[in-house]
């Protein structure tokens, strides 16, 4: 008798893991591949807004870096300075 209800338990088991792997399995892999691509994007902006959070820190407190950057990006010149541009 114990044999049968261990049978019909094993039975009864395996038949609710095959519908579970048929019917959400797909999803399931699916969920999992979406959730690794957001993590990685996450772990992706983080670190951009990290970088960004050390240029707004060195654009405040670092003039070396201030006119650098002044120079750089908008092509700005000191007073007494001429600027030659080659193409």
């Amino acid at each position: 008798m114990k044999f049968l209800i261990a049978v019909v338990i094993i039975t009864f088991t395996a038949i609710v893991l095959i519908y579970f792997f048929q019917s959400k399995g797909p999803d399931y892999f699916k969920s999992r591949a979406e959730e690794e691509k957001l993590s990685m994007e996450i772990r992706k902006l983080r670190d951009e807004n990290d970088n960004l959070k050390k240029q707004i820190y060195l654009l405040k407190t670092d003039p070396f870096y201030l006119e650098k950057y002044a120079r750089d990006t908008f092509g700005l010149a000191a007073s007494n300075e001429v600027i030659f541009k080659f193409d």
